[in-house]
């Protein structure tokens, strides 16, 4: 359900006003402009985030690993572990790899259908802040998802088959069979996320290779000027936990550890 109140319409006019007047700035100038800087967070978009340091690691060579327990992603609820920066240019392009996905409680990762992991960019580190992402969804392939303004719903879009092979990946061209791997790690092979920024608006992509790329989903125009753009996991259950891997991460740093809504390890 959408989040309502005098407080949370304004929040959402003002942050109207506020994106049409720097994206208007943006469209004028032939070259990328400086936004503000997101807050960490916004009045109407859900809770405070919280401390996660404990549950993200960035190894020597740059590789991330979340730990989450708990929450979801999905209609007006984030509740995930973020690990990401803030971003302040009018242009960019934000891409990480995720090599692995795996379940340290055992288990079989076809029974937690809304468990997440991927690339994200929000207007703030609230749980129900304006969004955009780009995911594997266990048991599902990739999906795009995208909440235009704080306090809405997130809208999803997702594979056209199991055996999708480019964009919005099928869940067989991307996900092991329900017997649990060897070595823990549900993922066939590496999945790549892109988000392309240009003022507003947000272009999902993936990859198999970090080469090729196709547009997963439909652009996203999302109503907020600088944003938090980092890497993400949800179990989407509260006695289960997932651990993600990612590598090969550019356009941000992962610097800034939080953990959104309920969202705990």
């Amino acid at each position: 359900m959408e989040a309502t109140g005098p407080a949370i319409v304004a929040a959402q006019h003002a942050a109207l006003a506020r994106t049409n007047k720097y994206v208007a700035e943006a469209k004028a100038s032939a070259t990328a402009i400086t936004f503000p800087a997101p807050p960490e967070y916004a009045a109407g978009a859900g809770t405070k985030p919280v401390d996660a340091s404990k549950y993200v690691t960035v190894s020597p060579n740059g590789q991330v690993t979340i730990l989450n327990q708990g929450g979801a992603l999905q209609g007006a609820t984030d509740d995930v572990t973020f690990a990401g920066s803030a971003y302040t240019s009018s242009r960019g392009t934000f891409v990480s790899r995720l090599v692995s996905v795996s379940l340290p409680k055992g288990g079989k990762l076809n029974n937690f259908p809304t468990a997440k992991i991927g690339l994200i960019a929000q207007g703030s580190l609230g749980d129900n802040s304006a969004a955009v992402a780009v995911f594997f969804g266990a048991n599902r392939g990739i999906h795009a998802i995208g909440r235009p303004l704080d306090g809405y719903n997130l809208g999803d879009e997702r594979p056209t088959s199991t055996t999708a092979t480019t964009g919005l990946l099928g869940q067989k061209t991307v996900q092991v069979a329900s017997t649990p791997p060897a070595g823990g790690n549900w993922l066939l092979k590496p999945v790549w996320f892109k988000l392309q920024l240009q003022n507003n608006i947000w272009t999902p992509y993936t990859s198999l290779d970090g080469r090729t790329w196709a547009m997963a989903g439909t652009p996203q125009l999302v109503e907020f000027v600088g944003a938090w753009v980092g890497v993400f996991a949800t179990s989407a259950n509260s006695k289960q936990q997932i651990q993600a891997v990612f590598d090969h991460i550019s356009g941000f740093a992962p610097t800034t550890k939080m953990n959104l809504g309920a969202a705990t390890a």
